[in-house]
This record gives C-alpha cells, structure tokens and sequence, in this order.
C-alpha cells in the first residue's frame, strides 16, 4: 500500500445490495484514511432507502473521547429506536 488513502475500485459484495430491504444505516467518516468516504457513501446509494451518515472524524474506529463518538452513538440511537423504547417503558 502506498502512502495515502486505499483506492480500491469497486465495492466487492456477494450480493446485489439492491436486493436489501431492511432499514439501514452506513456511518463513515468524513476524512477516513483507510477507506475513503466515498465507498462509504457509494455502498449506501446501492442499498435502497439506506441512511448514509458522515461524522467528523479521521478515524477509522471511532474512540469514546472524540466528538463524533457523540454523534455515532445519536445516530444510532435514533435508527434502532432506543428513545422510543426507553419512553414506552417508562410509563
């Protein structure tokens, strides 16, 4: 590997992501150095009705400490529906 980001060509997959029909959420973030965020965002217009969300992060595994930590854990609270949950049992 060179100096820089991965360039891969393509999204390798077994499956055609167009035959996914599940809710789902793709998070990447904005200035990955290992895999660029456009394969991020290329794997998630594949999937139809995909959620593709960017974080401020170069990371590629996000740490606890860094701001996008926060937003990560928002997301995905929000697509699983924790809130809701939490707010049904605490009636």
């Amino acid at each position: 590997m060179r100096h820089g980001y991965w360039r891969p060509t393509r999204i390798s997959t077994s499956v055609d992501l167009r035959q996914i029909h599940v809710p789902t959420l793709v998070v990447h973030c904005d200035s990955e150095k290992v895999i660029l965020p456009e394969l991020g965002r290329r794997l998630a217009a594949e999937i139809p009705d995909a959620r593709y969300v960017s974080l401020p992060s170069s990371n590629h595994l996000l740490m606890a400490d860094e701001p996008a930590w926060k937003i990560f854990l928002q997301e995905l609270d929000a697509f699983l529906g924790w809130q809701n949950f939490a707010r049904a049992n605490a009636r």
